[in-house]
């Protein structure tokens, strides 16, 4: 029995079209049917609707042109949820194409699990307009990072990071030299150079160049495409600040990808930036990541990296001690010619060349 289930009258019929959603949630591992569990639906504008399903089919509405979150609640399992998109579509669109069907896969909890949700979505539903259909993509295909709803990155994003410091210069030169091959992997250091480029597509879409920033995700989901392959194409310079925040957050669980964006963040902002204290700050940072990183269980090339990274530590400390000196006494400090500063820039252009040769 499912209860909770829309109110659908013959004048809501009139106006809006409605998509029928059935389906059953399956335990992942032994692809048993399962039942007592809850559905969220959660629409763009935040209203919510709950429904409650004693069997192990489900079978509801949903209004067309709206976009909706649909959260499977099951005690003992992971949370999961779905994405379907149901905007644009036109007043033409075929009665028997609005119908979806799709099966839930819900994972046991592991035990004393700390992260209780995948955040996400393993289905996305979307309304193709030149097909005049739904297309649904089963995303649990894709590598997916359980992050806790609490988690906060190492570093902001790029874009964020840019948006900061304010480069002067649409211009700064990007990393387009690198190896191929070490860029291809989901793990160890082919992430610290995803996350180098990632920072680049950060910095194209900071100065609204989409088509490049575009050109370099078409190149990340040539190196891991369980990682980026389920990421469009980015139609427009916010969207792509927006989404590379969600990213940032996901990817940044890896810690060597997170060092790789802020490497590459770091040099392309240390050539033209407009605030001291953002940079130090920035550079900060970089610092505290850098002194809790336990170097535990990498390889002898991914610890050569870390290790490498380690005498900016003292570098960032001077520079610190020098402009809180400086500034309490009100004397003038120029970040950009401090030889400690100098000195922090090229060693971070030192690790750059040692990554991507």
């Amino acid at each position: 029995m499912v209860l909770g289930l829309f109110f659908v009258t013959s004048s809501a019929l009139a106006v809006d079209k409605f998509i029928r959603v059935k389906g059953v949630i399956i335990d992942e591992f032994s692809e048993e049917e399962l039942s007592d569990y809850m559905i969220k639906i959660v629409e763009e504008d935040g209203d919510s609707t709950f429904i409650e399903v004693e069997k192990s089919s489900y079978d509801f509405w949903l209004r067309d042109n709206r976009l909706f979150k649909i959260y499977f609640i099951k005690k003992g399992y992971y949370l999961k949820h779905a994405m379907v998109d149901a905007n644009f579509m036109p007043s033409y669109a075929y009665e028997s194409k609005h119908k979806l069907n799709f099966e839930v896969k819900m994972t046991p909890l592991k035990e004393d699990a700390y992260v209780t949700e995948v955040k996400r979505p393993i289905i996305e539903v979307r309304f193709i307009k030149n097909q005049n259909a739904f297309e649904t993509k089963d995303m649990m295909a894709k590598k997916i990072y359980m992050v806790p709803a609490d988690y906060e990155p190492p570093f902001p994003s790029p874009s964020d990071s840019y948006v900061r410091v304010k480069p002067t210069t649409k211009s700064l030169a990007l990393t387009t030299e690198y190896n191929k091959k070490r860029a291809k992997g989901e793990s160890g250091m082919p992430r610290v150079l995803q996350g180098i480029l990632f920072a680049d597509m950060n910095y194209c879409f900071f100065n609204e160049h989409t088509n490049d920033g575009n050109k370099i995700l078409a190149k990340l989901k040539g190196y891991d495409s369980e990682t980026w392959e389920s990421i469009k194409p980015i139609d427009s310079p916010e969207y792509g600040v927006i989404i590379s925040r969600t990213i940032n957050r996901e990817q940044s669980v890896d810690t060597l990808f997170a060092l790789g964006q802020h490497i590459e963040t770091s040099r392309l902002i240390l050539q033209n930036f407009t605030s001291d204290a953002k940079v130090l700050m920035h550079l900060i940072q970089l610092r505290k990541v850098l002194e809790q990183f336990e170097s535990s269980g990498l390889s002898f090339e991914e610890d050569a990296f870390v290790a490498a990274l380690k005498p900016i530590i003292p570098l960032i400390k001077k520079v610190e001690t020098t402009y809180k000196y400086q500034l309490s006494n009100e004397l003038n400090f120029e970040m950009a010619k401090d030889p400690d500063f100098l000195a922090i820039q090229k060693k971070l252009l030192d690790v750059h060349s040692m990554v991507i040769k």
